[in-house]
């Protein structure tokens, strides 16, 4: 593997061994055209993505291990692929919807994994694209493996000099790696569509395209005005002869989990480490020795290895810290201008930006990417009238935003539109946390929003309380300290000094420097109890851990929106370009050649129904085949 990264401008990375399987091959359900397989991309390219797991220390994730590039493997693979396209709802017909196949990979790769590996899927929304430069740091950085796919866009006008353009179905191919020198931009992919040949695989090998950027871009959606959508700019795969243009928008990643730890609890220090867990081998880096501040939380950028640094700079005001990617070391996030408002707290959206609640009552979305340069124009007013609140946090899975009062207990919870808003006055809350700033994590139990409260007290003692918006009401709130859950085995001096919620909905609490888990769960009188799960089969892999003060632990992520993924324009379908890559016709064997050996087949064959020989469709091989394979001999 080739990784290089010295600046946004001036990079590379080159995956090996990633299988290169085809989606065109009988056995698979058929294109209204005829053709098996011709819908079956993105199952095709995550079947390369768990292949590759299989051989690299997994063998439960993907195809059995086997040469798969032989012809006695074949039918095992296009088994494995009709089974993974069922999962993710492919059809012959319509394709593939992004949601469904980031649910089916979660199954296919989380929990047999035993949670060592969490999966990632990133969409373009109106305040994100994806970058050939965020894939190659993925694959650079976090040993990622991804999946890369692009859309149709055709131009249909123009508007305050942007060109306006509409996505109409898409293809997926499997990332292989990226290049940057300069303004040249280049990229590798395995393509599952590169041989029409349905009857065996063609050789493995990556292609590779021009991927220059393509600016002042605006994608219309039936979600929103088009005044209301942001210039962007894609990378543009230079491949098919017509005026659509192929925009990467999407990407699946699989990624190891790691879990983000700082300061030293014993006050000497303040470094920051990142703990991972990567074919089976765990691995503990130090990120930065000794920061010159204090860090109250870490933000954990979803499916990247940025991570935000929470600094309470005031007793009110909070600054925000990200990597330095020229020096390695950290460097403020400047929002705005010298005259915009100060900052109380910051969280991630669910669009992967930047959600900084300002001290003028208004919460801002501003972009997330690591090289975006964050000015009044780009900073989008998401709620207003927030004065007093002091604290944010947001749930990755659903988008929920939740803001507190801290003064007096308020809380406010919202969707991700802001469209729903529901307040909730715990003034107890106060006197259950013992806390004037508590820090707080949403936390989904199958599919309802409780949400967990950690504080200290002036005498330094922790504590931790839990929510339920949906059994709560002005009146009848339902607020329980549950401290007492997670102190089991516990000597009386010692504190909970963090803690987070994974993917399977554990809570992994960080007690004096070691990780213990937890399982919530509901008993017949529908009391809350967090019950320890150590020494079961299922417990997290951060069991036992040694950490310092801080927990930020990675979870699997989407920032999938209905509202406008969901449209039939965001189906990968069928690639509609001419077939650059195939073999010419004739090639029986795939090996890009028409020869010898694709005649002694088909000679072979002779008046059989076997589909490898019969070239023309109908039925049998003749005539009218050996025509097709001599007219292409030597070619």
């Amino acid at each position: 593997t080739t990784a290089y990264y010295n600046s946004g401008s001036d990079y590379g990375y080159q995956l090996s061994q990633m299988p290169d399987f085809d989606q065109r091959r009988n056995g698979l359900a058929t294109t209204s055209g005829g053709s098996p397989g011709g819908m079956h991309c993105v199952p095709t390219s995550c079947t390369d993505l768990l292949g590759y797991m299989a051989s690299h220390g997994e063998p439960a994730l993907g195809p059995v291990f086997a040469n798969w590039e032989n012809q006695i493997d074949y039918a095992d693979v296009t088994d494995f692929i009709d089974d993974l396209g069922d999962d993710m709802g492919t059809t012959g017909t319509g394709g593939t919807f992004g949601s469904p196949a980031y649910a089916a990979m979660i199954n296919r790769v989380v929990w047999p994994s035993g949670m060592r590996y969490l999966v990632g899927h990133e969409f373009r929304t109106n305040s994100n694209v994806v970058t050939l430069r965020e894939m190659a740091r993925s694959g650079i950085n976090q040993d990622a493996i991804q999946t890369v796919c692009y859309g149709f866009y055709n131009p249909t006008g123009t508007f305050d000099g942007d060109t306006v353009v509409t996505r109409n179905g898409g293809h997926c191919m499997t990332f292989m790696g990226a290049e940057r020198l300069g303004s040249d931009r280049h990229i590798w992919a395995n393509d599952p569509d590169d041989s029409n040949n349905t009857a065996t695989q063609s050789a493995f090998g990556a292609d590779d395209w021009d991927a220059p950027w393509v600016g002042n871009l605006r994608v219309a959606s039936s979600s929103r005005p088009i005044a209301s959508t942001a210039t962007q700019g894609m990378n543009r795969i230079m491949r098919g002869g017509s005026d659509t243009m192929r925009l990467i928008d999407s990407r699946i990643v699989i990624f190891p989990i790691g879990c983000t730890t700082w300061g030293d609890w014993e006050g000497g220090s303040n470094p920051l480490y990142l703990h991972t867990w990567s074919l089976r081998e765990q691995k503990m880096v130090k990120i930065t020795d000794n920061l010159p501040f204090k860090i109250e939380n870490v933000l954990q950028m979803p499916m990247g290895e940025d991570v935000l640094l929470v600094e309470r700079a005031t007793d009110r005001f909070a600054h925000l810290w990200r990597k330095n990617l020229d020096t390695n070391g950290y460097k403020p996030v400047e929002i705005g201008d010298e005259e915009g408002p100060d900052f109380l707290d910051f969280a991630i959206s669910k669009d992967l930006g930047i959600l900084a609640l300002g001290a003028d009552g208004t919460l801002y979305e501003c972009p997330g990417d690591a090289e975006a340069i964050i000015t009044p124009d780009s900073m989008h007013p998401v709620l207003d009238g927030l004065q007093g609140f002091d604290r944010i946090s947001t749930d990755d899975q659903s988008g929920t935003i939740c803001l507190i009062r801290s003064t007096d207990g308020l809380i406010m919870i919202t969707d991700r539109y802001a469209e729903k808003i529901d307040l909730y006055d715990l003034r107890d809350m106060m006197t259950i946390l013992g806390s004037a700033s508590p820090r707080f994590s949403d936390f989904n139990r199958d599919g309802t929003p409780e949400i967990l409260f950690s504080g200290v007290d002036a005498q330094g003692r922790s504590s931790v309380s839990v929510f339920d918006p949906a059994r709560s009401s002005n009146g009848n709130l339902y607020l329980k300290d549950v401290t007492h859950d997670f102190m089991d085995d516990c000597s009386s001096d010692c504190a909970i000094r963090g803690l987070d919620i994974d993917t399977m909905g554990n809570v992994l609490v960080n007690r004096d420097g070691n990780v213990r888990s937890y399982r919530c769960d509901v008993d017949p009188q529908g009391t809350y109890r967090f019950l320890s799960i150590r020494g079961e089969k299922d417990q997290p892999i951060f069991e036992d851990l040694e950490v310092k003060n801080g927990l930020n632990v990675a979870r699997c992520f989407t920032n999938h929106d209905p509202r406008m993924h969901d449209h039939e324009g965001w189906k990968n379908v069928e690639e509609d370009a001419e077939c650059e890559d195939c073999g010419p016709e004739g090639d029986i064997t795939g090996d890009g050649k028409v020869n010898g050996e694709d005649l002694a087949i088909l000679l072979g064959a002779w008046d059989s129904s076997d589909s490898r020989a019969d070239l023309n469709g109908d039925g049998t091989v003749g005539g009218p085949d050996l025509a097709i394979l001599l007219g292409g001999f030597d070619a």
